[in-house]
């Protein structure tokens, strides 16, 4: 597979961009040209070639052209790359402890109970995923984090004072504000015993914040609050009484920004989806103007739906305005891709402070796709005392479960990961994405128990990206700046 490609944007500017290299260089169009030409030629063979094609230039500029493709190619920008060493690798048990010692965010889900029915909730009728309508018990939480402490207090943890931050799901979580209170108090007490730093976060519907807002601000949460905008936005979330809630919701809200202020400007965030009733335009003018925030603006997840035509019409796709774009910054989707291209796929930064003494280093032999270790940096506890590595994956992707112990086997959460891997490898060779991949594979689709992506690119369809993204810097240079700026854990 070529470790390059050519490609044009709407401007009618050429570039060539190779993955090895981490280089994109903008190029005369005659450089595809004579690379076409080329089977390995000498000089003067190739040149021969390139007088024969009808090419609108003159002979001096054909051979400075010629002399730079041969530059390029003398240093390597039109080599192939080996596949295998970007989808071969494999973890073992022991990356599955480490990665579980190095844990600092614990989402427990309180309860799978709701006062809403959102009609497009990742547990309701329109997918597969179903949640047990219970609450988690204080035990579970107990022996969760009495294992974990064991860990982080280990020299197998190399971040020992590095924050743990504890969160707080649902169903709704101030549903089950009693678990909460003890859990709080439980990593207090942790706190007291062993010197571990806890932070908290919660996402809430906001239903019941007025109810509990002095204990989340005296306790200092990240709040994340879930709001679709104003209230046609808002129809899809409807209380359990079948009554609207949005009126509700934006009374407690407004009455923490009242009494709160300091709290909600540094702590509060807005999570919105997109949906047939609203627009990116309407949601972030809504959300901007009444609370001064900048709301993430999600879509409809496809991940376990079994429900497609309901889906097709409440679902609708992210658009924004350029204007809108500049305006929403690393919460629009394109500005954060150009983020990441620059970041990862440029080398516009150094990774580590070794890379400033010793250079960026390939890694070879890496697992497939951009999915994450089993458990890094993270563990979600489902209320029925299930242990997944994420809360944004299928609850069909159990590693562990709960009882008067935590049941974690390294070798088999491994051994699953690894049978994964080998079921993506045929479907990553030949994909452009392939050495920066960022797709979770616990997120596609399962055909016969193997995970399908849906976004595996051909050369032309990855020209047709490359074109899109570096096109709209084209059309708005003074963002080169500010893409350049944002930070990427």
């Amino acid at each position: 597979m070529k470790s390059f490609t050519f490609f044009r944007t709407e401007e009618g500017n050429y570039y060539l961009y190779n993955s090895r290299k981490s280089s994109l260089l903008n190029v005369h169009p005659v450089i595809k040209v004579i690379e076409a030409l080329d089977n390995n030629d000498g000089e003067e063979t190739l040149f021969a070639k390139i007088m024969n094609q009808n090419l609108e230039i003159g002979d001096d500029e054909k051979r400075l052209l010629l002399d730079k493709y041969l530059f390029l190619r003398d240093n390597g920008f039109f080599e192939e790359i080996n596949e295998e060493d970007f989808i071969d690798g494999k973890i073992t048990p022991e990356i599955v402890e480490k990665q579980i010692a190095f844990i600092d965010n614990v989402l427990f889900q309180v309860t799978g109970n709701c006062n809403l029915r959102c009609q497009y909730c990742c547990y309701g009728d329109m997918y597969s995923d179903k949640v047990e309508k219970k609450n988690l018990s204080f035990e579970t939480v107990e022996t969760v984090l009495n294992y974990l402490m064991s860990l982080w207090t280990s020299n197998k943890n190399l971040s020992y004072e590095h924050p743990i931050r504890i969160g707080f799901y649902g169903g709704e979580p101030l549903v089950n504000f009693s678990l909460i209170e003890k859990i709080v108090s439980l990593c207090e007490s942790i706190t007291e015993r062993t010197g571990l730093v806890f932070i908290y976060s919660m996402t809430t519907n906001a239903l019941l914040l007025d109810r509990y807002k002095d204990f989340i601000v005296r306790h200092n949460f990240s709040l994340l609050i879930s709001m679709d905008g104003n209230e046609a936005h808002n129809v899809l979330r409807i209380k359990a009484d079948g009554e609207q809630s949005f009126q509700t919701v934006y009374e407690n809200v407004k009455k923490l920004q009242q009494q709160y202020p300091d709290y909600f400007q540094n702590k509060v965030e807005f999570n919105s989806v997109l949906n047939s009733h609203s627009s990116v335009d309407d949601i972030h003018d809504f959300i901007f103007n009444e609370f001064g925030k900048i709301p993430l603006i999600e879509t409809i997840s496809h991940t376990a739906l079994s429900d497609e035509q309901k889906y097709q019409e409440i679902a609708k796709d992210y658009k924004e305005s350029p204007e809108m774009m500049i305006k929403r910054k690393d919460r629009s989707p394109v500005y954060k891709e150009l983020g990441f291209f620059f970041y990862y796929q440029l080398d516009n930064a150094y990774k580590h402070y070794c890379e400033v003494l010793y250079g960026t280093i390939k890694q070879k032999k890496r697992i497939p796709t951009g999915t994450c270790l089993p458990f890094f940096k993270k563990m979600f506890v489902t209320a029925d005392n299930k242990l997944l590595t994420c809360e944004r994956i299928s609850l069909h992707h159990v590693l562990g479960t709960v009882d008067n112990e935590v049941h974690l086997n390294f070798e088999e959460i491994a051994s699953i990961y690894n049978s994964y891997y080998e079921k993506m490898r045929s479907q990553c060779r030949g994909c452009y994405l392939i050495e920066n991949c960022g797709e979770c594979f616990l997120q596609f689709p399962l055909k016969n128990g193997v995970p399908v992506c849906h976004v595996k690119m051909n050369e032309i369809q990855y020209q047709h990206y490359l074109s899109e993204i570096f096109g709209v810097l084209e059309k708005n240079p003074s963002l080169f700046e500010e893409v350049n700026k944002m930070v990427f854990a």
